[in-house]
């Protein structure tokens, strides 16, 4: 996107750049606000400094309190910003907050680790003279854009939450036949025999793919009886999706009637998002149709991790608004935790990540993140119980999408036609 990268390795200085790096820096130094006032000349004194560098997910920038003479600024990707007293603060690429710096006041005010795969510039500021004068006296720390997943807590969910994220987190796993199905598949030498030989020794995963080879929601038109037919009916990506799909419905599951309610209700809400998600993609005709219905199933999978501590924490399933606070404070994180365990695509990643991040704004295209976010906002029309979400209409997502088809005269369409689908995908997955 801008030209050269390089693996980044910041105890180092950036190595010397060549005229054309030099010019894709200066480029994209000008979209962010602290460099809007510096003419050509000192934004090419800048470009000398700095290297524009791929990050891998999970990569530790900088450290709090540290004194480093680096700059960062996002191009792509998600870094998550811990203040010391534990507060995290999500800083995604072209969305408002990262128009500036990451953390630049010294001694840093935050941690900064990588959440994606991202791509950083990094400018050794320690030589700039009258330019970082003139960019630590004009501008203040800009990393502070919180959203409501940092909203301050109770001295009791702040615990729950610092345990639960570390000695009480327990990552579910996916099952072994899923997982082996899904390399299998991702292995382009694989056959289709081959993966059905596996699909086979689980009698209950066997059915489900039957069954789905079978439904209207994938326009059967002629009854299969063999998992090589369904598998060939299917198509190897959708069988993937799928039997990831069947997985995550066998993980909800508890002897606790309480929990058992609540795995109930956010199977149920994601399943419906899911079938919205699909119906959005069809009609967009830019999405893959079962990755889009993954995505939605994926959204709110962070509760799971959550659900499966509160089972040892019997306080917090008799104290409801703790634990709806807790689950504020750190769905998202043990969403995202959960999907890197799994080794899912970014994409995915994305999609949890920016699971209730209404006003995001990625770029002029529209993404999996963004038919999610109102394919979510779809699923609360009409019902008693919708959170307090902004108007559909007015959000970034849906003006991306609506540039693609999908206007505010297609809501109820979408809504009606899902409705066959969202039958469907419940009968297929209950």
């Amino acid at each position: 996107m801008f030209g050269i990268t390089r693996k980044a390795a910041p105890a180092a200085a950036p190595a010397p750049v060549t005229p054309a790096a030099l010019d894709a820096i200066v480029e994209a130094l000008q979209w962010f606000d602290p460099f809007k006032s510096l003419d050509t000349s000192d934004l090419l004194v800048l470009a000398t400094k700095a290297n524009i560098e791929q990050i891998p997910a999970r990569q530790s920038l900088f450290k709090q309190g540290a004194n480093d003479p680096w700059m960062f600024c996002l191009i792509e990707g998600t870094v998550e910003l811990k203040a010391a007293d534990g507060r995290l603060q999500p800083v995604v690429a072209r969305s408002p907050a990262a128009r500036n710096p990451l953390s630049p006041l010294k001694p840093r005010q935050h941690t900064a680790v990588t959440v994606t795969p991202a791509i950083c510039i990094r400018i050794d500021v320690s030589e700039l003279g009258d330019i970082h004068d003139m960019l630590t006296q004009s501008h203040e720390d800009y990393s502070v854009h919180e959203f409501a997943t940092s909203a301050p807590v109770s001295d009791v969910v702040h615990m729950h939450e610092i345990t639960l994220l570390s000695e009480g987190f327990v990552l579910p796993s996916l099952p072994e036949v899923a997982v082996n199905v899904r390399r299998l598949i991702d292995d382009e030498s694989a056959t289709v025999n081959e993966v059905a030989h596996v699909v086979t020794k689980d009698p209950a995963l066997t059915a489900n793919l039957l069954k789905a080879a079978n439904s209207a929601l994938f326009r059967a038109t002629s009854p299969i009886q063999n998992c090589t037919q369904a598998i060939m009916r299917l198509g190897a990506k959708t069988t993937r999706q799928l039997v990831t799909a069947f997985a995550l419905r066998n993980l909800f599951t508890t002897t606790q009637p309480e929990l058992r309610r609540r795995m109930r209700a956010v199977w149920e809400h994601s399943n419906e998002v899911a079938s919205i998600s699909m119906v959005i993609a069809r009609l967009v005709e830019r999405f893959d149709v079962e990755e889009a219905m993954l995505a939605g199933l994926l959204h709110d999978i962070g509760m799971l991790p959550i659900l499966n501590y509160a089972a040892n924490h019997p306080s917090l399933i008799d104290d409801p608004a703790t634990f709806e606070q807790l689950v504020m404070a750190t769905r998202v994180r043990a969403g995202v935790t959960v999907l890197q365990e799994w080794r899912l695509p970014v994409e995915m990643t994305t999609v949890v990540y920016e699971s209730e991040n209404w006003w995001r704004d990625s770029g002029p295209e529209p993404d999996l993140a963004d038919v999610v976010l109102v394919a979510q906002i779809h699923s609360y029309l009409g019902k008693p119980e919708r959170p307090n979400i902004p108007s559909m209409i007015n959000l970034p997502a849906f003006r991306k999408l609506a540039g693609t088809g999908v206007t505010p005269t297609l809501s109820q369409q979408i809504l009606s036609e899902a409705q066959a689908e969202i039958s469907e995908a419940r009968r297929l997955l209950a």
